[in-house]
């Protein structure tokens, strides 16, 4: 099983690339499956180097929880610096497609549980965001604001 990130924003993101993630269609399965996140609205699945998010920092937990250094204490330095450059890359990608006042909802999930609800959501602010101290809860909607 593969982590992989959906962005469902309320109007039509295009697919691109930023540095080591794409952005592209989520297939007929996935888009079934989050129907519920969907809802009417817009949705692309990310990529790390054209596979999933694994590279990205993220726990399996029933509530939020604060980032700290013990959560990755396995991963070596090249690892924590990878999933650092893919948070950067994920905001400022959510930067330049949102306007001031809107947001975009950032969903980690583990490949084939896209059906599961959702556990629940935080909020961010984009410019906030530390990118070394980012962690995705898994099954958690992480609302980005701009």
């Amino acid at each position: 099983m593969c982590l992989m990130i959906y962005v469902v924003t309320d109007r039509p993101l295009a697919p691109t690339a930023r540095d080591e993630l794409t952005f592209g269609a989520i297939d007929a399965h996935s888009r079934d499956r989050l129907a519920p996140l969907l809802a009417g609205r817009h949705g692309i699945e990310v990529f790390v180097d054209g596979r999933c998010c694994c590279a990205f920092p993220s726990v399996a937990a029933d509530r939020p929880i604060e980032y700290t250094d013990e959560l990755f204490a396995e991963r070596d330095e090249e690892d924590r610096a990878r999933a650092s450059r893919c948070v950067g890359a994920l905001c400022a990608a959510l930067h330049d497609a949102l306007q001031p006042g809107e947001h975009a909802d950032v969903y980690p999930v583990w490949s084939d549980d896209e059906g599961e609800p959702s556990l629940g959501r935080i909020a961010l602010r984009i410019g906030a965001v530390d990118v070394d101290r980012l962690c995705f809860v898994e099954r958690f909607v992480h609302e980005f604001s701009r």
